[in-house]
């Protein structure tokens, strides 16, 4: 019995093109931590094959959406009066530690 488990490419592209496109799906569905494991398996995919699956929905990186959640904070602190630089720090502390 061999020590190591023979790889088929095309096999494991299939794979790792599965994966993305389930967390997609579960990231659509909601589901907060989808975005990361994306990322993971993209870069997974990367690292093997040299490129990443490419997204039908105009699937957003991790940084796009921390783009998007920083603009959003901003704008509820702003509307609710709460945009000085010591609120912010602290309510930015406290989502980061999860209180």
């Amino acid at each position: 019995m061999p020590d190591t488990i023979p790889l088929v490419p095309d096999k494991l592209k299939d794979y790792l093109d599965g994966c993305i496109r389930l967390w997609r799906e579960k990231k659509n569905a909601g589901h907060f931590m989808a975005m990361f494991y994306i990322d993971a398996y993209q870069s997974v995919r990367t690292s093997l094959f040299g490129e990443t699956l490419p997204s039908d929905d105009g699937d957003k990186t991790t940084e796009e959406l921390s783009d998007m959640i920083e603009k959003r904070l901003q704008s509820v602190l702003l509307s609710a009066g709460l945009l000085n630089p010591v609120n912010a720090v602290r309510i930015v502390m406290k989502v980061i530690l999860n209180e």
